[in-house]
């Protein structure tokens, strides 16, 4: 009786499904990071929308800026999220301490009281003028990479002429993003359009 032979890959067919292998994998796993980077993008865009609405709740009842900081302890750096003793507080505005889990970039998140954290204000119309100064709140974002800044720029200050990162509500520097997100009399943020 006769055992029939089996056939094995040659040393070429192997190399060449490998070859294919690698070719897809290079096509698919830039694809994959530009995926994950649009869900990043997209939840602190979310996340900028969210704390506005709640320093703008925070305003009205209390008539002050909010103060919120990623690892601080004590209600005072938690006006958004802790019971406070200021007259007219009706929060908590969040439903939680903001931690770094709020930041799709990994890292710290804060609301100030102060426009001045970064250039001094913000220049809205792209005239060069700080059109916004002093009192007010802003988030700051750690972690946020140039590109991805300019992303949420492009979100957020749609159309305002001038430099992106010197021009509107969204300020980048050292991979710290900066973005005004309520000051009284000023109207709200566009909603970022589709895209």
């Amino acid at each position: 009786m006769r055992i029939p032979q089996q056939r094995a890959f040659t040393l070429v067919e192997v190399i060449v499904v490998i070859s294919v292998l690698a070719l897809l994998a290079g096509i698919a796993l830039p694809m994959l990071g530009t995926t994950t980077n649009d869900a990043r993008v997209a939840k602190l865009v979310a996340t900028v929308d969210q704390l506005r609405k709640a320093c703008q709740r925070h305003h009205g009842d209390t008539r002050q800026y909010a103060i919120e900081q990623t690892g601080a302890t004590g209600a005072v750096k938690h006006s958004l999220s802790a019971p406070q003793q200021a007259e007219g507080w009706r929060g908590p505005y969040l439903d939680h301490a903001l931690s770094a889990a709020d930041n799709p970039f990994e890292s710290f998140v804060h609301v100030h009281d102060e426009l001045d954290v970064n250039r001094g204000g913000f220049d809205l119309d792209g005239n060069g003028d700080l059109d916004l100064r002093g009192r007010g709140n802003v988030a700051i974002f750690g972690n946020v990479d140039e590109e991805s800044a300019q992303r949420i720029d492009a979100a957020l200050d749609r159309g305002i002429p001038g430099d992106w990162n010197e021009t509107g509500r969204v300020q980048w520097r050292r991979n710290t993003l900066f973005v005004l997100l309520y000051v009284e009399g000023t109207a709200p943020p566009r909603a970022p359009q589709g895209g």
